[in-house]
């Protein structure tokens, strides 16, 4: 019995050795492998370092072009620009309205999926005959983007001025007294032109005004960073 149990235990402790030794070697394999693979995500990320390095000094050597290029580029805008001006009565159809629902998105941090509808030269009677409280009878907006919980109400000037902000103000402080429906609406005052001054960016952004210029061929937001929208 003793002889048998010690040739048991021998070919116990020959298994253990012939496991551990494979697991060794099982091990080393995972570890050259192991290696290889992060040597082969360095090489990646240096070629792609490499790669961005690259594209930066071509991103250089193109806005190294001379001042006289980008003067007479300047120039065809301007030209251009007051081109599209002299087409004002089709600018908010041309140039706003087809931004106002990515604006919106932005501004209120809306889903993509959102459906958001927008109606151009909108005007509004009051529904009692006259003034009501000193108030004219009509009222009208360039432009409105409506989604579900908000409202985004456009003014557009081809040459913007501080009396045209101060105006459209005071619009807005009457919309829920012409638009009823939007009592529980959050609204959006946004103010657009080829151009604006940074006075008047200043000036609209202190009323919560979103101010929007031309740029790209889109409508961008010239606000500041960290500017705020107040609603009406």
């Amino acid at each position: 019995m003793t002889d048998k149990l010690l040739q048991d235990t021998r070919e116990l402790l020959y298994e253990l050795v012939q496991y551990s030794a494979q697991n060794r070697k099982e091990l080393k394999v995972w570890q050259e492998k192991s290696q290889a693979r992060q040597e082969k995500s360095q090489a990646r990320q240096e070629k792609s370092l490499a790669r961005q390095e690259a594209q930066l000094e071509v991103w250089k050597l193109e806005n190294q072009q001379s001042k006289k290029e980008a003067d007479r580029q300047r120039a065809d805008l301007r030209r251009q620009l007051g081109d599209l001006s002299r087409k004002m009565g089709t600018m908010v159809e041309d140039f706003v309205v087809p931004d106002m629902p990515r604006v919106l998105r932005q501004l209120a941090n809306l889903p993509q999926e959102e459906e958001i509808v927008v109606n151009v030269r909108v005007k509004r009677r009051l529904r009692s005959n006259g003034k009501q409280n000193g108030q004219r009878q009509m009222i009208e907006f360039d432009a409105m983007a409506e989604a579900e919980r908000y409202v985004l109400i456009n003014e557009t000037k081809s040459t913007l001025r501080s009396e045209h902000v101060s105006r459209f103000l005071e619009n807005l402080k009457l919309t829920k007294t012409y638009f009823p429906e939007f009592a529980n609406y959050q609204i959006i005052g946004a103010i657009s032109s080829f151009h604006i001054d940074s006075s008047l960016v200043t000036y609209a952004s202190k009323h919560g005004l979103v101010v929007l210029a031309l740029g790209d061929g889109l409508m961008t937001i010239q606000n500041e960073p960290g500017f705020q929208w107040k609603p009406f």
